[in-house]
């Protein structure tokens, strides 16, 4: 059962062994009169399935399970050939909101396959929150209650109605801050915009006609600005020159400093010369030792018995060349004073005239802007805070035309609130004859309640609200019965609906039904399987009606004996499920000694 659910796209219960060892599951169906086969791998490779040609297996297309944009699923597939429109619903039905939810092929399998964990818990999941809206809608499109433009016009009036309380909310909102933000009406924001976009003009243009006339006033005095821009060049000229003039006058002065320590170094030299060259040493002043006579030669000193820097040394004529450098030096320093001290005074004379030209420059310029200063000022006041509640304004007004638009949107919405709602009223009306079919279901619920003998069970319906069976006027959830009996209602409710299918013709449920374990939980007394025989002998009275017309999967633990109408497959320890694996045995299971799979592989 749940391997079919698989190939299908849904999220089926896998045992451990089935996820290890199978690679993929295939299935061949006919839907609709159209055959095709599904295929679609296990684990994480299984998020597609493919479509095959059942003629020649050939390869047709790949959908993945879920939805990706405008991309087609295997949902829309499956939907499509059975005829079904895929169509959205609101995701809450009663106070429906723009959120809506896709009715999917899950959610119509759901009438098809009754899972053996919910069929004696649930109605068509009937518990799960979520399910439950989309189970509804599943029931009125296949039964005729609603039509996909019903179905889309509910969406849409979900989607009105949320736009609606968003832009109401919204436009509260704004009013509530206009309220507060202003006391003028929108009327009087737009006359004061206009005064005070005039008056911001008029402020402009009295400071264009002041700038005006302060260039035409200060063009006169042209000439003073370019002895300015001269005067300040020749004093920048003059001022370098000063301080080259400086520069060399501490060159000099280094230079002669230089000169004169120089000669005192060589009159120095001079005296040690004279004192020291008459002296002739016998004995070594370190080791006091009698030094040889004749050891040097001339020019060698006899001491060190190096060179004598001293032999042959003339001062005098080197003295007078060194006084006369230093006359010419100091003649050179006396003239480059002198010219310094004249670059100083054209550089003070220089600046004494560029400060005397700036002065009447603005003395003139003072003239011609003083008078207007105040007028300016005035001016360039009152355009800056016009501008400013111009500023202010335009942001009000800019809440007023939202609010505007918002009361328009209010308006549109409204309209088309009430409109989707009279097409509603009408579409109801026009599908009001087909609500007939809840009073054959609930006969057909009944009879087969009636038949199969549910204890305590006097009649059976169905909720023309929820679309769910009633027993003794009780909902599913309110049976106190045991598990085995809400099993029984739960078969008898699906039986209901494909007798109803099968007899009329009229509806788009599939004329097949999969039942996990119809007899859940029934006991083992003769009234319990009396009753799992009614069962079956009411599901073989539907074979037999409409034989290929119908079809029915059942997976039993114990199928009954007398059932040879249907065609059985059983599985048991030497006829497993996947026959490359073998099942250890019942005895290694309840001791718990279960080998590894792969060690019980057959050969």
């Amino acid at each position: 059962m749940e391997l079919i659910k698989h190939a299908l796209g849904g999220n089926a219960v896998l045992t451990p062994v089935i996820r290890k060892e199978v690679h993929s599951v295939r299935a061949r169906l006919s839907l609709n009169g159209t055959s095709i086969i599904v295929q679609r791998a296990l684990g994480r490779a299984g998020t597609s399935v493919e479509f095959r040609d059942p003629r020649d297996d050939g390869f047709i297309e790949q959908l993945s399970i879920r939805s990706r944009g405008d991309q087609a699923s295997v949902s829309d597939r499956l939907l499509g050939l059975l005829g079904i429109p895929a169509v959205e619903i609101p995701r809450a039905r009663t106070r429906a909101t723009a959120a809506s939810v896709p009715l999917t092929f899950n959610d119509l399998y759901a009438y098809v396959y009754v899972e053996q964990q919910d069929i004696d818990r649930s109605v068509v999941h009937h518990t799960e929150v979520f399910r439950e809206p989309k189970r509804r809608a599943i029931f009125e499109l296949l039964f005729g209650l609603a039509d996909p433009q019903h179905l889309a016009m509910e969406t849409e009036l979900g989607r009105v109605r949320d736009g609606l309380r968003h832009a109401e909310s919204r436009a509260a909102a704004v009013r509530t801050f206009l309220h507060t933000a202003t006391d003028q009406d929108e009327e009087s924001l737009r006359r004061r915009r206009l005064a005070l976009g005039e008056k911001a003009e008029e402020a402009r243009e009295g400071l264009e006609r002041l700038r005006a006339e302060i260039s035409a006033s200060t063009s006169a005095h042209q000439t003073l600005r370019d002895e300015v821009l001269k005067a300040e060049e020749d004093a920048q000229e003059a001022s370098e020159g000063a301080q080259a003039a400086e520069t060399e006058v501490a060159r000099r002065e280094h230079l002669l400093a230089q000169m004169r320590v120089n000669l005192v170094r060589e009159d120095k030299a001079r005296i040690a010369s004279r004192r020291l060259s008459p002296l002739e040493f016998v004995v070594c002043p370190r080791c006091t030792q009698a030094l040889e006579e004749g050891r040097s030669s001339a020019g060698v000193c006899a001491l060190c018995l190096q060179p004598d820097p001293l032999a042959g040394m003339e001062f005098e004529t080197p003295l007078d060349d060194t006084d006369e450098q230093i006359a010419e030096l100091d003649n050179l320093l006396s003239v480059a004073i002198n010219d310094a001290e004249r670059a100083r005074d054209v550089a003070r004379a220089t600046n004494r005239r560029l400060a005397h030209l700036r002065q009447a420059l603005d003395v003139a310029t003072a003239e011609a802007v003083t008078p207007r200063f105040n007028e300016v000022e005035l001016l360039s006041a009152t355009r800056a805070q016009a501008l400013a509640d111009l500023d202010h304004i335009r942001n009000v007004l800019n809440f007023w035309d939202e609010l505007k638009a918002l009361d328009a949107t209010v308006s549109a919405l409204i309209s088309e609130r009430q409109r989707l709602e009279e097409a509603l009223r009408r579409s109801r009306a026009k599908l009001e004859a087909r609500r007939s079919v809840l009073g054959d279901l609930g006969d057909r619920f009944n009879e087969t309640v009636v038949a199969l003998q549910v204890p305590w069970a006097a009649d059976g319906s169905i909720d023309h609200r929820t679309y769910l069976p009633l027993v003794n006027g009780e909902r599913f959830e309110s049976l106190a019965v045991a598990g085995g009996t809400k099993t029984i209602v739960t078969v008898a409710y699906h039986l209901a609906l494909l007798g109803h299918a099968l007899a009329e013709q009229d509806t788009l449920l599939p004329q097949m039904l999969i039942l996990d374990t119809p007899r859940k939980n029934l006991g083992v007394n003769p009234s319990d399987k009396a009753m799992g025989t009614r069962i079956y002998e009411r599901i073989r009275a539907l074979v037999d009606a409409y034989q290929n017309k119908v079809q029915f999967i059942i997976a039993e633990n114990d199928f009954l004996d007398e059932a040879d109408w249907a065609r059985s497959l059983h599985f048991d320890y030497d006829n497993p499920l996947l026959p490359h694996v073998v099942h250890p045995g019942e005895e290694a299971v309840k001791a718990g000694r279960l080998d590894t799979v792969e060690t019980l592989r057959r050969r």
